[in-house]
């Protein structure tokens, strides 16, 4: 096995820089198109939950920091009552079985804006009509889970279902993920079949292979003869 230092890897890989970018190209052209042509487009809605550990009757003023952490924590806890069997099971049956529960449980996430009592709902799905339906009725559904609960506070729907947006798939970057991949197989490649090679080319490369000293060497030519042609 040969041993190559960066010097060597380097020159090695600029002699082949013209395979390793054919690499790379077809990576990308490849994760790009598939995606592109195979993958469906999604779309996702989102709509905002209010969340205070007050009663709706308390003084207003009471929003302290305290407060804030409470709304915090629970609206942890709404996202956990939003993705029970119950809750999903629910809204699957509004949905007219359009989306199962573990489809839903699926396709929503949370999120939730540092500092702040909002709790942001997303839903995502390929039809953005069926994503904006679902994304409001979850909002509902987590605020009337959070109320079984017995948690002290209040959840109520901030922001209705927005429509939904196309978020996905984004195909550059599946782009460039299949060129990275191209080029990290290209290299790969290149340097495995040069550390696997044994073939000796020439006096530096067998001293230094064997250690040994190279006494002679036999010099490399043709024999031309009358006609042009070649004698062996």
């Amino acid at each position: 096995m040969q041993e190559l230092d960066l010097r060597s890897i380097f020159y090695l890989l600029l002699a082949r820089i013209k395979w390793i970018v054919a690499a790379v190209v077809i990576g990308a052209v490849l994760f790009g198109g598939y995606t592109a042509l195979f993958v469906e487009d999604q779309y996702t809605s989102s709509a905002k939950l209010y969340v205070k550990n007050v009663s709706q009757d308390y003084n207003a003023n009471a929003a302290t920091s305290s407060n804030l952490t409470a709304s915090e924590r629970l609206a942890k806890t709404i996202r956990v009552a939003a993705t029970t069997n119950t809750t999903l099971r629910e809204v699957s049956t509004q949905l007219g079985g359009k989306m199962t529960a573990g489809e839903l449980r699926s396709a929503v996430s949370f999120s939730q804006t540092e500092e702040t009592s909002f709790l942001q709902i997303m839903v995502t799905h390929a039809d953005p009509d069926l994503a904006q339906d679902a994304c409001r009725l979850m909002a509902n559904a987590s605020a009337k889970a959070f109320e079984k609960t017995g948690e002290t506070g209040v959840a109520t729907v901030y922001e209705d279902a927005q429509v939904a947006v196309k978020t996905g798939p984004n195909t550059m970057k599946t782009a460039v993920i299949g060129g990275l991949i191209g080029l990290v197989l290209a290299v790969a490649i290149v340097l495995l079949r040069t550390l696997f090679d044994n073939t000796v080319r020439d006096k530096d490369d067998l001293r230094m292979r064997l250690d040994i000293p190279v006494l002679g060497e036999i010099p490399s030519f043709d024999l031309a003869v009358k006609g042009g042609a070649k004698r062996g």
